[in-house]
């Protein structure tokens, strides 16, 4: 994160920079190992709240992510906001016995999220025509999470300016010499996201790293590949039910990533997804409907305007106007 950090449990942290925020990512991928692999690269700060804090982080001026080589995963233009509601007695779990006489626990603390805020001004993203890029978001992220009994909602917003996603460079070669090379690039990345899709509790631990190194793999050897490019940003709510009984709850998560004007200039490369939003999951409590449940969980992305600029390169979906999202209720 090219911003500072803010981590209020219980009472209030802020950070704030003054000037402007520069992250440069200019590594080396190979096509075996993980080096040289960035993932959840912010050109923002990080604002964390938890037992009812309130936590801030501010960049005053404006933010560059220059993005010049490499493989790069969840690359977000702004910041991160996140506010967390811990069940007491996952806390006190963690407390060693001998400990336990001496340590008293606010149950009302417990109850409590807090509300966190991670605000960007104008944002400049740089992909430049030797990267390999997934899921770069212009804005910033927002998650909240608690638990059956909270007494308080959790909230986290993440808001940026305006945002330029410039994607290539002007007067680069075509990603693939032909046809045949893109169908043997476009068969790995399909065989990459099926394993990914494949991946359970079960059988994780004996997966997860060749899956991943596939991926990885896959992506280096054709630098040039953006698959996800949105103008917003994402946003998280996920309320958690209790194992057994009815739900105490008396208010719900909301997570909102909020950007002003999003411009995206495409120059090169080869593309796969552009949106001019952002990305927004809820889940929830089946009981009962969202529109039966005023408190119900929210996460929402906002983005005020969109232009998307097509200059060269090659491009395979492209949606303006919209943000997606997506709400699942157990």
């Amino acid at each position: 994160m090219a911003g500072g950090s803010a981590i209020a449990l219980g009472g209030s942290a802020a950070s704030t920079i003054t000037g402007q925020t520069k992250l440069l990512v200019n590594t080396i991928t190979k096509e075996e190992g993980f080096e040289g692999v960035t993932v959840g690269a912010m050109g923002g700060g990080l604002a964390v709240s938890a037992f009812g804090g309130i936590g801030t982080s501010e960049i005053g001026k404006d933010t560059l992510v220059d993005v010049k080589s490499g493989v790069n995963l969840a690359v977000f233009g702004g910041g991160l906001a996140a506010s967390v509601q811990f069940p007491k007695e996952n806390v006190e779990g963690l407390i060693p016995d001998s400990y336990k006489d001496n340590i008293e626990l606010n149950k009302d603390a417990f109850q409590k999220g807090g509300t966190a805020t991670a605000t960007s001004q104008n944002i400049q993203l740089n992909l430049a025509k030797n990267t390999s890029n997934a899921l770069v978001f212009g804005g910033g992220f927002a998650a909240a999470y608690q638990y059956d009994d909270a007494t308080e909602p959790t909230s986290a917003t993440a808001k940026t300016g305006n945002v330029n996603i410039l994607i290539g460079e002007e007067g680069a070669e075509p990603v693939f010499p032909s046809n045949g090379d893109k169908a043997k690039y476009l068969k790995g990345l399909k065989e990459s996201i099926t394993s990914l899709q494949a991946l359970n509790k079960d059988n994780f631990k004996d997966k997860a790293e060749a899956t991943a190194q596939h991926l990885i793999t896959t992506l280096a050897s054709e630098p040039g590949v953006n698959v996800g490019v949105l103008g917003g940003g994402m946003a998280l709510a996920w309320s958690r039910n209790k194992v057994s009984g009815e739900s105490t709850a008396v208010s719900a998560p909301n997570a909102t990533a909020a950007t002003g004007d999003v411009t995206i200039d495409v120059l090169s490369g080869y593309t796969v997804g552009i949106f001019g939003g952002g990305f927004a999951a809820a889940s929830g409590d089946a009981a009962g409907s969202v529109a039966e449940k005023p408190k119900a969980e929210l996460a929402k992305t906002e983005v005020r305007t969109l232009t998307v600029n097509f200059k060269g390169g090659e491009t395979i979906g492209a949606m303006g106007g919209r943000n997606c999202g997506c709400d699942w209720q157990r």
